[in-house]
């Protein structure tokens, strides 16, 4: 199984983005898990039946937080990434998204913002604890369908 748990969530305004940086954000958050899939086919082609890819993507990325555009667009990509190679690939390998929600805090938020921000958005989907995550990511492990 390979899990692309790595992302880069680090604070870009618009007007402070490079071009570095967002690529940066992109090379990590997309590029780099369609590379690693691509290279690692031929393993996953081995699994008999049981293999599996997993994207974490975000449930609040659709909200564009203007702070981190890059961020958001690069994961409200990551669904669309994995229905395509849900085609492309071979029937035997399984693919997946995980779509934690406010899980853990930005750097540099306060304690204070964070859980005024997580009242805020209590009523939304996604996943809000690491153990939350672990446990979806341990679900889709186990052989047999999944419902992403």
């Amino acid at each position: 199984m390979l899990v692309h748990n790595a992302a880069v969530f680090s604070r870009t305004p618009v007007r402070e983005t490079s071009p570095a940086a967002w690529d940066a954000v992109f090379a990590v958050n997309l590029r780099g898990p369609f590379l690693l899939t691509r290279a690692l086919l031929q393993l996953l082609r081995k699994g008999r039946g049981d293999a599996g890819v997993l994207f974490l993507g975000d449930a609040n990325a659709f909200e564009l937080w203007p702070g981190y555009l890059p961020y958001c667009l690069s994961k409200l990509a990551v669904p669309p990434l994995a229905a395509g190679l849900r085609k492309a690939l071979p029937p035997g390998v399984r693919v997946g998204v995980v779509r934690p929600g406010l899980v853990l805090p930005p750097e540099g938020f306060s304690a204070e913002r964070w859980e005024r921000l997580r009242a805020e958005k209590a009523g939304r989907r996604g996943i809000r604890t690491p153990e939350g995550v672990a446990r979806a990511v341990l679900r889709f492990a186990r052989p047999g369908p999944y419902n992403p």
